[in-house]
């Protein structure tokens, strides 16, 4: 869900409705990513498929580029069950063509619940995600100079035995900031890696670690100002959970 500049709100999701059905617009049992803009009026505007075969859980993730155009990076699927990740571009009210990130190859019949994160500063645009092609657990990160249009050589980012569940954003100097969960031994670790275009990651920092049965699920982090909020679920016992929030400068993870 994205609000936009004139007041309108536009909202996307994974959609089933293409199970079991036919017909032109439909693809038998596979997931869709569709698109909504509701007006500053209340209204529905428009409503349509964005793709018609996508990953069926993997989470999606959108960004204002600074043009306003909106920019959105999911997991996609092919029918030879190759799961990598594509971007879309909401520009001028029409949705673009699919564009592949890179060419993992991760071919998985099933969803791997482990969706990307894009941010976008300007025109310049960076995607994080995980991957297990080849059997190789792997956190990568790719920018683009030209809102998407196409990405350089992603870098591979963890430390070696990454979980995913990955999240990022642009900080004021251009370099970009991903987290994302790996194991440590038997500890479950969130780590963040301020990373720069070609150079990959320049610092990591751990930031916090969990020795319980249950996971950290999906760590989330915002921006404002000079300051970085992270949150993730912290488990309590095998029935409960909370859910911690952290402030760092960001002086302090250079």
């Amino acid at each position: 869900m994205s609000g936009n500049a004139d007041g309108a709100l536009d909202l996307l999701w994974l959609d089933a409705r293409g199970y079991g059905q036919t017909g032109l617009l439909a693809r038998p049992d596979t997931m869709q990513l569709r698109a909504a803009r509701i007006d500053a009026g209340g209204e529905l505007e428009s409503d349509g498929p964005v793709d018609t075969k996508t990953c069926s859980c993997c989470q999606t993730s959108s960004a204002r580029l600074g043009d306003g155009s909106l920019i959105v990076a999911y997991r996609d699927r092919t029918d030879a069950e190759i799961r990598d990740i594509s971007i879309v571009r909401l520009f001028d009210g029409a949705w673009t063509d699919p564009v592949n990130v890179h060419p993992d190859g991760w071919e998985f019949s099933g969803c791997p619940v482990n969706g990307p994160a894009v941010a976008a500063q300007g025109e310049r645009v960076a995607v994080a995600w995980f991957t297990a092609a080849d059997d190789v657990a792997a956190v990568k990160l790719a920018f683009s100079d030209d809102a998407g249009t196409g990405f350089a050589a992603p870098a591979r980012i963890d430390l070696g035995d990454p979980l995913g569940r990955v999240d990022t954003l642009f900080l004021e100097d251009g370099s970009v900031l991903v987290t994302w969960l790996e194991w440590q031994g038997d500890d479950e670790v969130l780590l963040a890696c301020r990373a720069l275009n070609g150079r990959g990651c320049v610092t990591r920092q751990v930031l916090a670690r969990n020795s319980a049965d249950a996971s950290m699920n999906f760590p989330r982090m915002a921006r404002i100002g000079h300051e970085v909020y992270f949150a993730w679920t912290t488990p309590i016992n095998a029935r409960q959970s909370t859910i911690t929030v952290m402030r760092g400068q960001l002086g302090a993870l250079e």
